[in-house]
């Protein structure tokens, strides 16, 4: 029987609850917890799994006030067997102390959705639209800015893919915005009528947990069509023949063709 076990694991903080399920469910089959990496997880056998517990990280910038918070919630947490085994992808990973079975660090939905997703939701949200808002301004005020005639937008191939990929890097923003909003309001409905927070689907989360690695491929596929588009063009007729001489930050390539 293996004893070791690495698992695609990465959920962001919207999805809490599906790792939440997911580190349970593990849990009933022996496995336990041991580390986290920024896509993984490793777990190892284990006769009584410690539990886990996960939640949205709270207090993460740097100011004395919410360092203090922190402080004073970690303690808090220590003090009722929690251990903070690491915090990644916006979220506290918590893991029970050894030899100890501590009840949940939230039982009442109601108070969960207040004191932790309400907020955090919300900013997760704000996050999505203030990148598509900022990129939909930008454009527009460059725009009527330069005041371009709409053909010249479509001259160059290069700057046609770079248009397409950021409308696509905005579409991701968008559908992941629309998401998060969907998700507050039935957290909201069923904290309103004394229900259980809805869990995710633990497939759609983990796509959505890939959305950095759609990030940094998009990322990378504008830079390079960007370095594609800086390139220049020039022909000279010889021999009766014409030579054409491109330069781009690739190299430079030339090509004669005769009459």
């Amino acid at each position: 029987m293996k004893e070791n076990m690495t698992r695609w694991f990465r959920y962001t903080a919207e999805d809490v609850k599906a790792a939440q399920a997911e580190l349970d469910e593990l849990a009933e089959q022996g496995w336990e917890l041991a580390e986290l990496g920024i896509f993984t997880a490793s777990f190892h056998r284990a006769e009584k799994p410690r539990r886990c517990w996960v939640e949205p990280a709270r207090w993460t910038s740097i100011r004395r006030k919410d360092e203090q918070a922190r402080t004073d919630y970690l303690a808090l947490c220590d003090e009722a067997g929690w251990d903070l085994l690491d915090e990644e992808g916006g979220l506290f990973y918590f893991q029970a102390q050894p030899d100890t079975n501590p009840v949940p660090i939230q039982t009442d939905g109601s108070l969960e959705w207040e004191m932790v997703l309400k907020k955090s939701l919300w900013n997760q949200a704000y996050t999505f639209f203030y990148f598509a808002i900022y990129c939909t301004a930008w454009a527009v005020g460059q725009y009527f800015h330069d005041r371009p005639r709409v053909w010249e937008m479509f001259f160059s191939n290069g700057v046609m893919l770079i248009e397409f990929l950021l409308l696509l890097w905005l579409a991701v923003n968008l559908y992941l915005g629309v998401r998060v909003v969907r998700y507050r309001r039935r957290c909201r409905r069923a904290a309103e009528e004394g229900k259980e927070i809805p869990v995710p689907g633990r497939r759609s989360a983990r796509l959505r947990g890939a959305v950095p690695l759609v990030y940094t491929a998009l990322g990378l596929a504008i830079a390079l069509s960007f370095l594609l588009t800086l390139s220049s063009q020039s022909s000279s007729y010889e021999l009766g023949g014409r030579l054409t001489t491109e330069r781009s930050a690739f190299g430079q390539s030339t090509e004669y063709r005769e009459f």
